[in-house]
């Protein structure tokens, strides 16, 4: 699985290096081909010439430290947001990235989440398909609604989730990538006040993102004084919301 980082990597010391090698002549096609897309398993071939937001993310995903040496690291991060906004299961997973079954391996393809009797959230085009993506040690995470009609970007570093390609909570740091409730509702917690009576070091408390996908509307609930929401979990009450402070029943 390709690994980057927000960091720039250090320039090489002098331009020999590069000049040196502009000097040489080029590879035969069939090698830089295959150095190119050797990251790619050949059973997504097919899938690629059918998808192409698959190509998109995987040539990104594939040479992210060279895209991000061109672009800089904040339209690097901004574009490949943008890619994966659009991008589907399958092309996530043919990019490389782990799923909900086995976030530390390469998607085997969704369809064969769909065959497994354990309980999965998705009801699109893959029913019972993986509704989670991770890329880098879930450095980043893909989040499917269960219909597919919405998808949830979440990047580690800086603590920032992305729903439909709009940022959410942008004065937040998100702390955990959230979780769909449904079709139209995400939730998600980010670090919450440091001056709480009842913050420690130990003891961190949260706020509570939720997100209206369908309205494009984020509501960020704040603890009150006497409130310890350590792993806080949201639930209608109906046409608003009362906090668990220690996640769902």
């Amino acid at each position: 699985m390709p690994r980057w980082r927000f960091t720039r990597s250090p320039s090489t010391s002098g331009t020999e290096p590069i000049l040196r090698a502009l000097q040489r002549p080029p590879e035969p096609l069939a090698v830089r081909a295959a150095l190119r897309w050797r990251h790619v398993g050949e059973a997504w071939h097919g899938w690629l010439r059918r998808s192409p937001d698959a190509v998109d993310l995987v040539a990104r995903w594939g040479a992210a430290a060279e895209y991000r040496e061109l672009l800089g690291d904040d339209a690097f991060q901004e574009q490949l947001v943008g890619v994966l906004s659009r991008a589907g299961r399958r092309d996530c997973a043919a990019a490389g990235f782990g799923c909900t079954r086995r976030m530390d391996r390469e998607c085997r393809g969704p369809e064969i989440c769909a065959q497994d009797p354990g309980e999965l959230r998705s009801e699109g085009p893959a029913p019972g398909a993986c509704d989670t993506y991770y890329g880098d040690d879930a450095a980043i995470v893909v989040r499917f609604s269960p219909g597919d009609r919405h998808r949830a970007v979440f990047l580690r570093e800086p603590g920032s989730l992305w729903v439909d390609g709009v940022r959410v909570g942008a004065d937040q740091h998100i702390s955990w990538y959230g979780r769909w409730l449904d079709d139209r509702w995400l939730v998600a917690q980010a670090e919450g006040p440091d001056d709480h009576p009842l913050w420690t070091y130990e003891r961190q408390i949260l706020n509570v993102i939720v997100h209206d996908a369908e309205e494009r509307v984020t509501l960020v609930l704040t603890p009150g004084p006497e409130d310890a929401w350590t792993n806080p979990w949201p639930e209608r009450d109906g046409d608003g919301w009362k906090v668990r402070a220690e996640g769902r029943a």
